[in-house]
Parts: structure tokens; sequence; C-alpha cells
């Protein structure tokens, strides 16, 4: 019978620097290092899902901005297209991948049994049925993944605020993609077709992408709040076992916990409050994205 023995330990095994754990304190660590790596994975991935979001208004912005200084031919237009094709599909594909790591990461940690993954299933159900730019992504990724480009076209309008020496020129960036385009893939959903069609021919993307980043930050918030408590506890397991070792051998930096048989370690798990640090900035940074349809930038002189 194969007798283990577990400790706290610096990076390098040594007998003569360890502190002595039992098992049920060398599995709680073990865990708590598992899942809050985890944790930190579904906020790298909504950072991910910001990022692309943020670099499609980017380029909105700039695009309008030229078409307001600059003369440009019909022709240009096909890599203005491009450009943005680019930057949705890149959303599209974030989102995709935030959407379903999401439900394998809280699996992995409480299981597919556990009310904390019926939990999420009930929000991404919930935000599906409550909006239409939900819907209309969700439907145009897999558009995208097997039939065509999202983008069909790209409109600039300008439009005069104000008279006289006060008169000021708003230009703008609309992308479109249309109906006739979807209504041709036989794989498009048929009841977001149908919903599609009260914007007549064609449908700016913009407010559905907005609202559909809107509704994917929703759920991530409420998932944050719900598995809070459980973080808390994982991030106290671990500091407390980094405080507890450096207390008593202070000149080493990098601790882990060891799995021992005959003086050989078979197992070392590293302990760090390096990705909790990282965790709790993306949190900070990404706490008040709220409802994007409510909000705009503009670069108009304050009076």
């Amino acid at each position: 019978m194969e007798l283990m023995d577990y400790y706290l330990t610096g990076y390098f095994y040594s007998p003569e620097q360890t502190i002595r754990l039992s098992e049920e304190e060398y599995q709680t660590l073990h865990s708590a290092k598992r899942n809050l790596l985890t944790a930190l994975g579904i906020e790298e991935k909504l950072e991910i899902v910001l990022e692309n979001y943020l670099e499609f208004e980017s380029d909105l912005n700039d695009l309008a901005l030229r078409s307001s200084m600059f003369s440009k031919p019909a022709s240009s237009r096909f890599p203005d297209i491009h450009r943005i094709n680019r930057r949705i599909m890149n959303v599209l594909s974030a989102c995709k991948t935030y959407l379903d790591q999401l439900h394998h990461e809280i699996s992995t940690i409480y299981g597919k049994e556990s009310t904390q993954f019926n939990f999420v299933n009930s929000l991404c159900k919930r935000e599906y049925d409550s909006h239409l730019g939900y819907r209309t992504l969700e439907a145009l990724r897999n558009y995208t993944q097997h039939r065509d480009l999202p983008v069909d076209a790209i409109q600039y309008s300008s439009s005069a605020n104000g008279e006289g020496p006060q008169r000021l020129i708003k230009t703008s960036c609309t992308v479109h993609t249309m109906l006739t385009s979807l209504a041709e893939d036989a794989e498009f959903k048929p009841t977001v077709l149908k919903e599609l069609q009260q914007f007549g021919d064609k449908v700016d993307l913009k407010p559905m992408i907005r609202e559909y980043i809107t509704c994917i930050w929703r759920i991530h918030s409420e998932v944050r709040g719900y598995i809070a408590g459980d973080v808390g506890q994982w991030d106290a397991h671990v500091e407390s076992a980094i405080e507890r070792f450096r207390k008593k051998f202070p000149q080493e930096t990098a601790i882990a916990v060891a799995k021992v048989e005959d003086n050989n370690p078979t197992e070392c798990v590293y302990l760090s409050n390096d990705f909790s640090k990282r965790r709790k900035e993306l949190q900070s940074k990404n706490h008040h994205i709220g409802d994007l349809r409510k909000r705009y930038i503009t670069s108009q002189c304050e009076e």
C-alpha cells in the first residue's frame, strides 16, 4: 500500500523546507488553484470579447472621420467593407468562444447537473428570448461560418446641425446586411429572418451588435456575482497557504504544494496570487460596461 505525504514547499522540493499538510488540505489547495485559473480564464475571454468590440467601434469612427475629410471614389468602399467584415467576424468568433467555454468552465468546476451550470443556461436563454440583437447575431454567426460575410454595404451620411457660423456637420458610418442575402441561405433561422423584415430590405448591424455585447456582459456580470463567494474562498485558501509558508521560510519566493512518496515528489502544484491579481484587475476594468445602446462618443467641442 502506497503511503503519501503532503507538504507546502518551495519551488524546488526540499525536505528541510516543508510544512506538512493533511490530504484534505492538499486537495483543497489543489482545487482552489485549478478553480482560480478557471475563473481567470472566464474573465480573460470576456476581455477578448470587449476588446474586439472596441476595435469594431473604433474602425467605424475612423472610417467616418476619413469620409468627412477626404474625397473617396465608390470603389474605395470595398476595402472599407472588408475591414468591417473582419472586425465583425472577430467579434462573432470571440462571443462564440466566450459562451461555449463559459458553459465548459462552469461545468468543470461544478458539474453539468449543478445549480451553477443551470443558472448559466437560464441566463443565456433569457437573453436570447428577450433581445433581437442576441438572436440576430447568433444566427448571423452561423451564416458567416457556413455561407457568406456579414456586411453587404457600408453607408456614409452627413447632416448639418445648427445655422450660420455655428453650423456643424455630423458624419456617421453605418454597415448593413441585406435581407435578400440572408434569405438565400436555407439554414438561416426563419423566425429571426421574419423579425428582421420589420426593418425593410436591410438591417443596420450597429445596434444589433451593441445589444448582443450588452447581453454577453450582463450574463457575465451575473455569473461573476453568482460564484463570487466561492471565488473568495479559493482566494483565501491560497493566500493563507502562501502566508503560512513565507512566515516560516521568508527567503522563499515561490511556493508549491507537493504530493510525496518515499521522499520523492510525485506531483507539485505551484501557488501564486498573480492570477488572482490579474482576475481582479479585469473585474475592475470591465465592471461598468452597462447598456452599450445608450451611450455614444463625440469629439464635438464644448461651447
